[in-house]
């Protein structure tokens, strides 16, 4: 279907990237990044000519993908400056760290964006757990003032039945009254027709007697509905009342483990540390993939090679001693000196990239570098038992 032209048609969209494929090297630290762009856009067909203006009429929407391949070496400065990059790294940079798939070179940024993610989680869980026991008591609530609503409906209807009783006994009570009022004139009349009178007085007067006795009863039978129904919603409106105060409890509960979670994940926050940058020398060894992780600065000095599993060392001195650690020793974090491949290629590790660790001492003079170097080799007794093959500069 053709789309003619309109002030304002839409003819190209932004385009959108996904990752097709990554690769990432441990031991050099360089990631290999294909994106897929794929564009939108409308192409134009032909023109019409409409009371002297030519107008364009457009396709409709047209993808176009192509492959873009990045490099980039993921040192501990650019993990922590990765949402920094250019487009479309800067987009993907959650999505590129997560497929690194080790902790070690998570950044700060990530850590961050993982402990608030697990705080929410958590946080939800805790909200649907309370709010399922609130919901629950709220269930219970509402079936105890049903419970209630309907004693006071039965209690209304059972006054109605009280009060017509009570206007049919009042009615009753009236109809005796006069009846006994007309009972001395029966008397007069006693030799006439008085008998007859007197019966008929008397048997009037035992049906109201008898029906003012069924009205008693029903009376009695009322009331003591009103009283069990009055007793019932006392003992309702109590449950009501600790029910009410039960999710009162709930909520606060709710507060203080939302409270809890969040001061637990506060203190994983100021706990969070960025990726070592630089070196700083702290007198200790480093892992090797470490030190590859770091950002480059020209360092003069003497180092120290440990491997971990065996003990064995090496020590060395340079005007540039990651140069010479990372490039000419080592190529990352795999092995390029041959002094260090038996070792490495015939090692148990499961991950050979832990199995050597460093140690620089940065210096200033020539006499300093030969002297320290002589006394790392005796030190780490690295020229009888280690790799050296010399007791250093003399």
């Amino acid at each position: 279907m053709l789309i003619y032209h309109q002030k304002g048609i839409e003819t190209e969209q932004a385009p959108h990237y996904t990752i097709k494929n990554f690769d990432f090297n441990p031991e050099t630290r360089i990631s290999h990044i294909e994106f897929l762009e794929t564009k939108k856009y409308r192409r134009i067909e032909r023109y019409v000519t409409r009371y002297g203006v030519r107008h364009p009429i457009y396709s409709n929407w047209i993808s176009k993908t192509k492959s873009i391949k990045k490099t980039i070496k993921l040192t501990n400065e650019k993990l922590e400056n990765l949402k920094s990059e250019p487009y479309p790294i800067c987009d993907f940079c959650y999505e590129i760290v997560s497929r690194l798939d080790s902790d070690e070179f998570y950044p700060s940024w990530y850590i961050y964006e993982r402990i608030k993610d697990e705080e929410k989680a958590e946080i939800d869980k805790a909200h649907k757990k309370f709010e399922g026991k609130v919901y629950e008591e709220n269930e219970i609530l509402k079936k105890y003032i049903t419970e209630i609503n309907d004693f006071n409906a039965r209690s209304a209807l059972d006054l109605l039945e009280k009060d017509e009783l009570g206007n049919e006994l009042e009615g009753i009570n009236q109809s005796l009254q006069k009846a006994e009022n007309k009972r001395h004139i029966v008397l007069f009349s006693f030799l006439t027709i008085g008998i007859y009178l007197l019966f008929h007085s008397n048997l009037y007067i035992s049906k109201l007697n008898e029906k003012k006795l069924a009205i008693l009863g029903s009376l009695n039978e009322v009331e003591a509905l009103l009283e069990k129904n009055k007793m019932r919603i006392v003992a309702l409106s109590e449950k009501v009342n600790q029910s009410k105060e039960t999710i009162k409890r709930i909520e606060l509960e709710k507060e203080t483990c939302i409270d809890e979670i969040k001061k637990r994940y506060e203190a994983k926050i100021q706990a969070i540390e960025g990726l070592p940058i630089t070196f700083e020398e702290k007198h200790v060894f480093i892992p090797l993939k470490t030190l590859v992780g770091l950002k480059y600065e020209k360092i003069k000095g003497c180092y120290v090679i440990r491997n971990t599993e065996n003990g064995k060392c090496y020590a060395g001195q340079s005007k540039d001693v990651i140069n010479r650690i990372c490039r000419q020793h080592f190529n990352g974090t795999k092995v390029k000196n041959i002094i260090f491949a038996e070792d490495y290629y015939n090692s148990t590790l499961e991950n050979k990239d832990d199995l050597f660790e460093v140690r620089i001492i940065p210096l200033s003079t020539k006499d300093e570098l030969d002297r320290v170097e002589m006394e790392l080799i005796e030190e780490y007794d690295s020229f009888q038992n280690g790799y050296n093959q010399t007791k250093g500069n003399s």
